[in-house]
């Protein structure tokens, strides 16, 4: 049985992101001092997100930031998708982009996974950095895209292979 958004047209599920990705943004920008601040920096606020493409203007959330802001955090927080990993685009927005976060890539691609959060409210990730290189697969008839094996990472950690 097919959940409502898995019948969602494409066009139907970018409303759907675009929606969350501006609650998202908004509800950071607000509740998020460090964010609020960041943005500030590059003089983006959340009424600048009119389209899906605006948010390469909005800057990233790093590890370093889970660090220094979110007390009672671990200091070695690590993030890896595992190989194959299934990103559920109603509740995670995919950016593929180069490792120095300059440029965003088309689909298929290599580059490194970026992921905002939809529908987070304790922990909301805006543009956070996974440090993952990868791809994301072509898009299926179900609003969810595979990941490709992760081939490596920006920061130098070791890939596993099992």
């Amino acid at each position: 049985m097919l959940e409502s958004i898995e019948r969602a047209s494409l066009d139907e599920l970018r409303a759907v992101q675009l929606e969350r990705l501006r609650w998202s943004v908004r509800h950071t920008y607000e509740n998020v001092t460090h964010y609020r601040r960041k943005c500030a920096a590059v003089g983006v606020h959340p009424d600048d997100l009119r389209r899906l493409e605006d948010l390469s203007r909005f800057p990233f959330t790093t590890k370093q930031d889970l660090r220094d802001h979110y007390p009672g955090q671990p200091t070695g927080v690590e993030y890896t998708l595992k190989d194959g990993a299934v990103v559920w685009e109603d509740h995670f927005y995919p950016e593929i982009v180069v490792p120095d976060g300059a440029a965003i890539l088309a689909d298929g691609e290599q580059g490194e996974l970026i992921l905002t959060s939809l529908t987070k409210e304790a922990l909301p990730m805006i543009r956070y950095r996974t440090r993952d290189l990868a791809h994301l697969l072509p898009p299926t008839a179900r609003p969810v895209r595979r990941i490709a094996r992760i081939f490596g990472h920006s920061d130098g950690r070791r890939t596993e292979r099992h």
